[in-house]
């Protein structure tokens, strides 16, 4: 593809999303989004980020184990890489069939 009309497309792209972003935003009511906001209490935040720690930290785990029982060599920097494509990614993941372990599981499929 030419760069030009590559160019094209990426910035269609853009202003879809910014239009759509734009649309549901005007709607907002931001005065409850702040009460909602300033009524969340700390420790449930950081008990759900220490959570969701311990997610990746076992799905990077689990794709080293995966890996290295085929006989292919993961380090963890490449891990996180995979979890964190795949958590970004879950429809490209679903359609291939190779993206998460949480897509495949999702779609009846197993590693």
């Amino acid at each position: 593809m030419p760069p030009g009309k590559k160019t094209i497309i990426v910035l269609t792209k853009f202003m879809v999303s910014a239009g759509i972003i734009i649309l549901v935003a005007r709607d907002l009511d931001l005065s409850s989004l702040k009460a909602d906001l300033l009524a969340v209490k700390l420790h449930l935040l950081a008990l759900a980020m220490l959570l969701l720690f311990a997610q990746t930290f076992a799905l990077c785990n689990r794709w080293i184990l995966i890996l290295r029982a085929i006989g292919v060599s993961l380090n963890w920097v490449a891990g996180w890489r995979i979890v964190l494509a795949s958590a970004w990614c879950p429809p490209a993941a679903k359609r291939s069939g190779y993206g998460c372990c949480g897509a495949m599981e999702s779609s009846g499929r197993r590693p």
